[in-house]
């Protein structure tokens, strides 16, 4: 088991070699440094983990003072049914995770008539592309498909 750990280390101190001296270009670069703190060039898929549980915590936090403050609304008040509790948990991970779906984007949206919620939305955005990206280099990196340098 020692020797695996060796070869993983061997693995990734060649990639970073040829982040630094490789002829890449600047695009390229930047997807090796991602790819290298992110899932280790594909030998440690589970440090992927790590930013998702980061980003999930850090963005339930904010979801929960955003309701607080009322920039999150309930999207139809009239149609939501009385189950429909804001869960900021729920709300942080059916935003990141793609294809999941607690029914809490369907029943909360950030509030229109507010001046902090274009802030809000940008962070939506940024939060979900996070989600798409992570969850996308995670599965490859599981898979396998992505340590190959």
């Amino acid at each position: 088991m020692a020797r695996e750990k060796d070869a993983i280390e061997v693995m990734l101190a060649k990639g970073d070699d040829f982040t630094q001296y490789g002829w890449l270009s600047f695009f390229g670069k930047v997807r090796q440094v991602i790819s290298r703190w992110t899932i280790g060039y594909g030998y440690r898929p589970w440090q992927s983990l790590w930013w998702i549980l980061g980003s999930v915590s850090t963005s339930t936090f904010l979801f929960q003072r955003a309701r607080r403050r009322g920039l999150i609304v309930p999207a139809d008040p009239s149609k939501n049914p009385p189950h429909a509790v804001f869960q900021p948990l729920a709300y942080a991970l059916e935003t990141f995770i793609p294809l999941l779906d607690f029914e809490q984007k369907k029943f909360w949206v950030p509030d229109a008539t507010k001046p902090m919620e274009r802030y809000l939305r940008r962070y939506l955005w940024v939060y979900k592309s996070l989600g798409w990206i992570l969850f996308t280099l995670f599965a490859a990196g599981v898979s396998g498909l992505v340590q190959k340098l």
